[in-house]
């Protein structure tokens, strides 16, 4: 009987270090989880802001008689802006729209390119 108990004792003590050694494995776990959530995080904020950075970089120009462009507009979708040109789709006789990110002193370019375009 003495033999007994003193292999419960010892796997009750055994049972009590592996329960500890699991909590431990499990906070390590949990730590280390929520330091990659912060490293995802920082990262797709620096990601957000290249984005940022190079669309208010970006230039360029569009041929607003080749797609028979109607309109321009700047509007603000889901918290971003955004420029889209109204065209027609000549063989459907249909419009179609264009979205653009693009910055705001781009917006303006567009918009007086459009405008010279109207003009004729």
């Amino acid at each position: 009987m003495f033999v007994l108990k003193a292999r419960y004792e010892i796997l009750e003590t055994d049972n009590e270090l592996l329960q500890e050694s699991l909590e431990r494995v499990k906070k390590s776990r949990d730590q280390q989880y929520d330091l990659y959530e912060k490293q995802i995080a920082e990262l797709t904020a620096k990601l957000q802001q290249l984005y940022s950075t190079e669309l208010e970089e970006c230039d360029f120009e569009f041929d607003f008689k080749s797609a028979d462009a109607f309109s321009i507009e700047r509007i603000n979708n889901s918290g971003k802006n955004k420029t889209i040109i109204g065209y027609r789709k000549t063989d459907e006789g249909t419009i179609g729209e264009w979205w653009f990110d693009c910055s705001f002193a781009q917006h303006q370019k567009l918009a007086e390119q459009f405008r010279r375009y109207s003009k004729k």
